[in-house]
């Protein structure tokens, strides 16, 4: 406690070395943990990106869920550096308590973060539990909803397939709107756990679409359900080049991915040859040398 009040008056870069010490050697359960844990609260207030970053990481490791939702908060504000609701979401996945618990907490006040919050706690949900389907399909269904967050309960039950959303997805892929393409090259990778005719007959037909995510996505959604390139050629390519031009890619691409899986042999260097032919029965003919 006396370090975290003494590392809080310093300046910013001294701060969060400080924090990244805290968040490698993790505080044991101790009677002074809560009154670090609003310390190096605290520490988010700094304007300095890394002592931010440090702080929030430290927090995740041994703050409880009431702290790191007030983190979450003060890291929302507009003052002082942003996070990258990239960095929040792979701290999070550092906390070792009940994700349950943390997840319900953040829950409660939801809507009071801004969206880069919102995403990154929808983000960690889908990582680390499928217990969420009613709450994400109302905001996959709220058409009002940032579109960011509808694009998250879609990765979300392209986890954790659920059939009540299959017939939304489907739509979204349907859907050629040009304006609309996200929605549906994310659905067609999410309908790969979606297996069935209507999914099929939705993701061929995308594979005619102009937008080379939503062909992209869609033919690595069709191989996941079982189709070959070669079977998806017979029948999609004809004239139509954006169908041609992708499955070519495609295979072309698994073409090397299974050459870089190749088991290369190592070449002999000339002094492991020299110890194989020393070691070789001698058959009066003398050892050539690389």
């Amino acid at each position: 406690m006396y370090l975290t009040t003494v590392y809080w008056k310093r300046e910013a870069a001294q701060a969060a070395y400080y924090c990244y010490f805290l968040a490698r050697h993790r505080l044991n359960n101790s009677a002074g943990t809560d009154q670090v844990q609003k310390v190096v609260l605290s520490y988010l207030k700094k304007d300095n990106l890394y002592c931010r970053i440090n702080a929030f990481k430290a927090l995740c490791i041994f703050g409880s869920p009431d702290v790191l939702t007030e983190a979450l908060t003060e890291i929302g504000k507009e003052s002082g550096a942003q996070l990258h609701e990239k960095i929040i979401t792979e701290a999070l996945m550092t906390y070792k308590g009940d994700a349950g618990e943390l997840i319900e907490r953040f829950w409660a006040k939801f809507d009071q973060f801004p969206i880069h919050i919102q995403r990154a706690i929808l983000d960690y949900i889908r990582f680390k539990s499928g217990n969420y389907h009613e709450r994400m399909e109302e905001i996959l269904r709220d058409t009002d909803r940032n579109k960011e967050l509808r694009f998250s309960a879609i990765r979300y039950f392209g986890k954790y397939p659920d059939p009540a959303v299959q017939d939304i997805l489907l739509d979204f892929v349907k859907n050629r709107d040009p304006v609309q393409w996200e929605y549906a090259a994310i659905s067609a990778s999410s309908l790969a756990g979606y297996p069935g005719e209507k999914t099929v007959e939705a993701l061929l037909d995308a594979m005619h679409s102009p937008n080379w995510y939503i062909r992209y996505n869609a033919s690595a959604s069709l191989e996941g359900l079982g189709l070959s390139y070669e079977g998806m050629l017979r029948i999609l390519a004809g004239d139509d080049r954006y169908a041609r031009e992708m499955l070519s890619y495609r295979m072309e691409s698994k073409r090397l991915e299974n050459q870089e899986r190749e088991v290369v042999k190592p070449v002999e260097t000339r002094e492991e040859k020299a110890a194989d032919n020393a070691d070789a029965p001698d058959n009066g003919k003398a050892a050539v040398g690389i």
